[in-house]
């Protein structure tokens, strides 16, 4: 809702009303004065509680009515916000029918509408806030997000393909994973079979994970697959490093190592085979 012409007729009235007060003759009409100075006062404390319930209202009906997996999971708070929803809505059709600030906004009763409104939007985003600060700490990589980004993967925990873009803030150094999906929607299956880097190094993970309808669930399963792959590629690489490349001249062993094995992993074998030598040259 646009309200730059009311704020600008507001502006403009309260000047007008000023400079009458400063009349010779302002006794002459100091009733009329002083009832449109309560008028307009209330006008401007009625629109700036309207703003503010209707930012409430549209950041969490992008929530509730957008994303079914969070209502389900917040079923209390989504029927608080239905009826909200509701009573505001017939608010906001009746104001749109009488385009004047005066009449829509001056009725009986209609701000302690709209501060019931507030207060119970506030008691939702609060209980939100808390389910958040939940998954949160169920899995302590959601930190890294923001809430907006937390809400859109929790809203999709079903489907990995819109989180992908958000991996790279929770895993450092995965720009994407590898998906297998299956069936479909709503009865599609997807399970996770790599994590691929910015620059298309993959890591094949030892076992699928399954992604269900607990985000939280199938991302900590996916560390413990990354963990777990991880491992494997490091004994796998010293057992084919010292098994399959003794005969090979220096260069042609480091060009075969270089193009067979991940870059992070490469390096951080080649850290520890230092730190080894050098400890043992110490000792």
């Amino acid at each position: 809702m646009s309200t730059e012409n009311v704020y600008q007729v507001i502006e403009n009235h309260v000047v007008m009303l000023s400079n009458m007060k400063s009349s010779p003759y302002y006794k002459q009409f100091d009733d009329k004065i002083d009832f449109w100075e309560n008028n307009i006062a209330q006008i401007t404390e009625t629109l700036e509680l309207l703003l503010a319930v209707q930012g409430k209202w549209s950041y969490l009906e992008s929530i509730f009515r957008g994303q079914q997996d969070i209502s389900k999971q917040l079923p209390q708070e989504s029927s608080v916000f239905n009826k909200i929803n509701q009573d505001f809505k017939i608010e906001m059709e009746r104001i749109n029918k009488d385009k004047n600030a005066y009449r829509a906004l001056i009725v009986k009763g209609f701000i302690n509408i709209l501060q019931d409104l507030n207060k119970k939007l506030e008691y939702i985003q609060k209980n939100l806030n808390q389910f958040l600060e939940g998954k949160r700490g169920q899995f302590p990589r959601f930190y890294f997000l923001s809430n907006d980004d937390l809400l859109e993967i929790i809203g999709q925990a079903k489907d990995p393909e819109p989180i992908q873009k958000h991996i790279k803030k929770i895993f450092e150094g995965t720009c994407t994973l590898g998906i297998n999906s299956a069936g479909r929607a709503p009865n599609k299956t997807h399970e996770i079979t790599s994590l691929i880097s910015v620059e298309k190094e993959i890591v094949d993970l030892r076992k699928p994970v399954i992604v269900d309808p607990r985000v939280e669930s199938w991302l900590k399963a996916l560390l413990e697959a990354m963990r777990e792959a991880l491992k494997y590629i490091f004994y796998k690489f010293y057992t084919d490093n010292m098994a399959g490349a003794k005969k090979l001249p220096e260069r042609d062993k480091l060009l075969k190592i270089i193009r067979s094995t991940q870059g992070q992993v490469l390096i951080t074998a080649a850290q520890m085979s230092w730190t080894t030598e050098v400890t043992q040259a110490l000792i």
